[in-house]
């Protein structure tokens, strides 16, 4: 007993140590939004959170560590409008499941050259809020990501954390909408209509926030987490990829014009986003009406028509179903004898197994269609999505498409490459929990 008693309190020393040495490093640069990296403080220089403000204005925090979450996803994203012609149906037979499956997921809608209104609302409400026009624009030309960093010396610089958060926005925005965008243009609207991620306003942490909600965005393991004295070569390769990947992006969007395309539409959808923004509002004060007419005073706070949920922008917590779902699903039997299927068809599967929206937000969102149809003036929009189709559809060259896969593949690799720094503070705290309920027991038991 007294051996291990001795055990355990070399550990704590040598974790208390650990804390005390990283506590006394300063990550603070010369402005607010700025963060001071070094081979001394790297560690914790990794889960510094400094506020920015985003393209919207609103305040999030931020840090190296939440923005190499970020990169994973803009790669994760970038790969699957990089590489969805290739995921499609080849086989007569895998068409036929293709077409059965998004018939039903889709519950009848397609991918018209036209969409009204409520089409495009119901495909894309979970895509918005879509960037300004603006933000594709500045994707015209490859953007030097030196000017977010000052170097000091080789092993000491000074990030600009404002930029390098708008930089990755930026990023994030333009890949969200791209990637649905891409689906619905090769028809599988029912993944258009559910996407991975929500915008970062919906991401990132407010302030007052010391961390991401859980499941919103994986941070488990991470590429800057290297050793402290590997720290600022590390964090240089991480600017390299990340500039490339930004570069892929560049490169898709200047083939067959398609950022003209997408300014055009995002003009459009901002337009829209306004309109039902409104409406929505209008329809929960008419529903508070109803509730009072109702004299349904008891208890407003847990009044279902009342305390409506939101039915379209950010109506759904959204997370990445298709990374994380099961390599097989026992649907595949169906298509038994044809080989493996696509890689598209899998999430589809997954789609059929558990839904594109849960049930009651479909039945709200009929609801409100059904009042806005009586009490609402038609809205005589009409989203021209031909264009995009055929740019989108127009293939690209053998060169772009390795470089596009290589890209996205050495970033998603190097997440979580890892295995020292920040991460191994987060081992120390999770041993020291350990140690501190054995401590515990050994003296009161």
């Amino acid at each position: 007993m007294n051996l291990l008693r001795s055990f355990l309190n070399v550990v704590l020393f040598m974790m208390s140590s650990r804390c005390g040495e990283e506590g006394k490093v300063t990550c603070l640069g010369s402005k607010p939004s700025h963060i001071f990296l070094s081979t001394e403080n790297a560690g914790r220089a990794l889960r510094e959170a400094v506020t920015v403000s985003l393209r919207d204005g609103s305040k999030r925090l931020i840090s190296l560590r939440y923005a190499d979450s970020i990169m994973l996803m803009v790669s994760k994203l970038t790969k699957g409008f990089t590489a969805l012609r290739d995921r499609m149906p080849t086989s007569d037979d895998q068409f036929k499941m293709f077409n059965s499956l998004e018939g039903k997921l889709s519950q009848g809608l397609c991918n018209k050259r036209n969409l009204n209104f409520r089409e495009f609302v119901d495909i894309f409400s979970l895509t918005m809020l879509f960037p300004e026009p603006e933000c594709f624009a500045r994707f015209r030309e490859q953007v030097d990501l030196s000017k977010l960093v000052k170097r000091i010396d080789p092993s000491r610089c000074e990030i600009d954390m404002q930029a390098l958060a708008w930089y990755i926005e930026d990023m994030h925005s333009v890949a969200r909408v791209v990637n649905s965008v891409c689906r619905y243009a090769f028809g599988v609207v029912s993944m258009c209509m559910r996407p991975e991620y929500n915008d970062l306003s919906a991401i990132l942490p407010s302030l007052g926030a010391w961390s991401f909600e859980s499941g919103d965005i994986e941070t488990e393991k991470i590429s800057l987490s290297e050793s402290g004295d590997e720290q600022p070569a590390s964090f240089n390769e991480w600017l390299e990829r990340l500039s490339k990947l930004r570069k892929v992006i560049v490169d898709y969007l200047t083939i067959h014009d398609r950022i003209r395309l997408f300014i055009k539409l995002c003009k459009q959808a901002k337009e829209i986003e306004k309109i039902i923004q409104n409406n929505e509002s209008d329809y929960n004060s008419h529903l508070k009406s109803e509730c009072n007419r109702a004299n349904s005073f008891a208890d407003l706070s847990t009044n279902n028509l009342y305390c409506r949920e939101r039915l379209f922008i950010h109506s759904m917590y959204l997370r990445d179903i298709y990374g994380s779902s099961p390599p097989r699903f026992p649907e595949k039997s169906e298509i038994s004898g044809q080989g493996e299927p696509p890689d598209v068809l899998t999430p589809m599967l997954w789609l059929k197994k558990y839904g594109v929206l849960p049930a009651e937000l479909q039945k709200s969102r009929k609801q409100f269609w059904e009042w806005r149809e009586k009490k609402v003036a038609a809205t005589n929009i009409v989203v021209e999505m031909g264009g995009l189709i055929d740019a989108i559809n127009a293939k690209e060259s053998a060169e772009f498409k390795a470089e596009a896969c290589r890209v996205t593949e050495e970033c998603v690799r190097s997440f979580g490459s890892g295995g020292h720094g920040a991460g191994s503070f987060f081992k120390y705290l999770f041993l020291g929990g350990i140690i501190s309920g054995l401590l515990w027991r050994m003296y009161f038991s």
